[in-house]
Parts: structure tokens; C-alpha cells; sequence
């Protein structure tokens, strides 16, 4: 019975001792196995890595947001140089997010900081004075070489210019005192047929630019198609001044509206739509929600033409 019972208690000590060694690797491995920072991922890799894993190809994203497959790769491979100007290149994001059921504003924000951090990283490029120099020499031209090709071309059309007249017996000049003649008599005739209170109101009218009594009736008349919330584009304004604006929407007739100051207005479209402004205006635009800049013009009118603009 004394052997019998050494042997259990060198058995329970055994078992134990064994208990205790798995315990203590066990908690060895879980002290070890620290957590390790998860990789940052780009906005590109992001974009890709949803993308893929939503089984799409550029073909069916470009289908779909009618944006181009040079503008998907750039936005991808996070190359910014590539894509076109801030407000169009936000556009982008905005739809391709939608598409990947993302939150537009969290992509938004990303490439904000992300870009910024692209331009600090290129200003921070150091570039030799030298190198600078020397690209400066290579791109410097002779400065007499091409005043005297230039001259030349003008004497060589000059000369062909001449002898083209001698040989057809033609006068340019008793050409263009006719035509200048003809452009003052039709102009006197035009005049003569208008009474003075007429020759005033189109006067006033071309000064001003405001449209006739007859268009301003059809102007009135506004023209409201539904805004549907299933279309592809949807284009709101805001008018911080009185406003005549042509709209062609798909393949749907071209209408006028008016707008008076502080008025709203929004369309929608499956494929396009052109807005035409005044040159000069305040209107606010956005599209899906995203503001669109205007482009400074000198023209009386500006045509944006969506989404064409934006795919440039």
C-alpha cells in the first residue's frame, strides 16, 4: 500500500506539473501575440479594393458614372496630376462613392488630405541651381533665327498674294470699298423703315439685353419638368439675381424659365443636360449634391454642359 500510493502522488505532481507548463505557454503566447498596427491604406487602394471586391470592372463603373477609364485609373493609382480640375475631379469621388456605397463626404475628405500632402511632398523636392540653370540654357532659342523665318514666310505670301491678283485682274481694294458700300446702304435702308419710338426701344433692348414683351409672356410661362429621384444627374440652383436661363435636358425640347432673385430651382436627367447662363451671373449650381464652380467668361452667355464638363 506505501508504493501504491507514492506512485499516485508522483502521478498527480506529474499531471500538475504538466497542467502547469500549458497554462504558462498558453499565456507566454497570448502575451506574445501583441496586436500589430493595421497598414494604412490609400484612397486609391481603397476604391480598388471595394471595387473588386463588389466583382466590377472599369468597363461597368465607367457605364455606370460616366466617368473615363484614364480618370478611373488615375483615381486608383492616387494620381492627381492626371485627373481634371478640383471642382470636376470631386465629381468624380462623389459618383464613384455612391456607385461603391460609400460616404461621399468621408471620400471627399480623404482625397482633401491626401492631395495636400502630394503638393507639401512635391515642394519639398530639393532641385540644384545647377540642373535649373542648365534646363533654362537648353530651353533658350536663338533669338535671331525665327523673326528672320518669320519674315521671310510673310515676304514668300506677300509675293504669291500679288501675283494671284495680277493674274485674275483682281483689285482688293475697290472689293472692299464695294462690299463696305453695300453694308451702308442696307444698313441706311434698314434704318429708314423704323420710326423714331421703334429705332429707341431696340436701341434700349440691345443696350440692356432684355428680352420683348412677346418673349417675356413665353418667358413666363415657365417650364417645370419632375425631378426623379432614380435619374443618373441631378442639377440644382439657387438665383441671387433675376435670371433667363435655357435648359435642354436629354432629348426633350429646349425651354426658357425666368427666375426671379431668391428662387430655387432643380432637374434632373438620365444622360445630359446644357444650362445656359448669362455671362456675368451669381447662380449657384451643384450636381448630386456637389457644388460646381462656373468658369470666369467674357462672353454674354455660359453653357455648361453636364456631365461633358466634368469628363474633360
Amino acid at each position: 500500500m506505501g508504493e501504491e500510493t507514492k506512485r499516485k502522488c508522483l502521478y498527480s505532481k506529474a499531471v500538475i506539473l504538466r497542467e502547469t507548463q500549458i497554462v504558462t505557454n498558453m499565456n507566454t503566447i497570448i502575451i506574445s501575440s501583441e496586436p500589430t498596427e493595421p497598414t494604412y491604406q490609400s484612397l486609391g487602394d481603397h476604391l480598388r479594393i471595394t471595387r473588386t471586391s463588389k466583382g466590377l470592372d472599369f468597363e461597368a463603373v465607367a457605364e455606370e458614372t460616366k466617368i473615363s477609364l484614364k480618370n478611373l485609373r488615375a483615381m486608383e493609382e492616387n494620381n492627381y496630376d492626371s485627373l481634371p480640375a478640383d471642382v470636376f475631379t470631386r465629381g468624380f469621388y462623389a459618383l464613384y462613392a455612391r456607385l461603391l456605397s460609400l460616404d461621399p463626404n468621408e471620400i471627399l475628405k480623404k482625397y482633401d488630405t491626401e492631395k495636400n500632402i502630394s503638393k507639401k511632398s512635391e515642394n519639398n523636392i530639393p532641385t540644384p541651381r545647377s540642373s535649373s540653370k542648365d534646363h533654362v540654357a537648353l530651353a533658350e532659342r536663338p533669338s535671331n533665327l525665327p523673326f528672320s523665318s518669320l519674315g521671310l514666310l510673310l515676304l514668300l505670301l506677300l509675293i504669291f498674294g500679288a501675283f494671284l491678283c495680277w493674274y485674275f485682274s483682281w483689285n482688293p481694294a475697290t472689293y472692299l470699298s464695294q462690299k463696305l458700300r453695300n453694308s451702308d446702304l442696307s444698313a441706311q435702308q434698314a434704318e429708314s423703315t423704323l420710326k423714331s419710338p421703334e429705332k429707341e426701344f431696340f436701341a434700349l433692348q440691345s443696350m440692356l439685353d432684355i428680352p420683348t414683351m412677346s418673349n417675356a409672356s413665353e418667358v413666363k410661362q415657365q417650364v417645370n419638368y419632375p425631378v426623379l429621384a432614380t435619374d443618373n444627374y441631378i442639377i440644382k440652383a439657387h438665383f441671387n439675381q433675376t435670371t433667363k436661363v435655357t435648359i435642354a435636358i436629354d432629348d426633350l425640347p429646349v425651354f426658357d424659365n425666368v427666375y426671379e432673385k431668391g428662387e430655387s430651382a432643380a432637374w434632373s436627367a438620365n444622360k445630359k443636360i446644357n444650362i445656359t447662363l448669362p455671362g456675368k451671373t451669381d447662380t449657384i449650381l451643384s450636381l448630386n449634391q456637389t457644388p460646381i464652380h462656373l468658369p470666369p467668361t467674357d462672353n454674354t452667355t455660359l453653357t455648361i454642359s453636364l456631365p461633358y464638363d466634368l469628363l474633360r
